[in-house]
Order: structure tokens, then C-alpha cells, then sequence
């Protein structure tokens, strides 16, 4: 696992485990199922694609 601050400035973690989904970003990416370890967001799951820069499906 690897840290680091999104563009609010909040510390988040990055697993390195990952659930890829039958489902494709609006850049075509499929998307992948992560963990967000904020400490607004503890623990909560959330889609995103490997070609986010805000860590949103698009």
C-alpha cells in the first residue's frame, strides 16, 4: 500500500489489490473497485479507472 494527498491536500491510501469490474469508464477504461482509507471516507468502496486523476469513473 502506498500513500498520498489528493488535490484537497487529504492523505489517501492506494491498495495495491484491486477488483476489476465488468464495467467501463467514459474514457473507455474498465473500471476497478477500491478502497478509500481518508480519513473523511474510512474504509468506503468506490469505482474509479487506472486513467482517473481524481479517482472518479467519468
Amino acid at each position: 500500500n502506498s500513500s498520498y494527498a489528493n488535490e484537497k491536500g487529504e492523505k489517501m491510501w492506494k491498495q495495491t489489490s484491486e477488483v476489476t469490474l465488468d464495467e467501463f469508464c467514459g474514457c473507455g477504461k474498465r473500471t476497478i473497485m477500491v478502497t478509500s482509507w481518508t480519513d473523511n471516507n474510512p474504509g468506503r468502496r468506490y469505482a474509479t479507472c487506472k486513467g482517473s486523476k481524481n479517482g472518479r469513473v467519468s
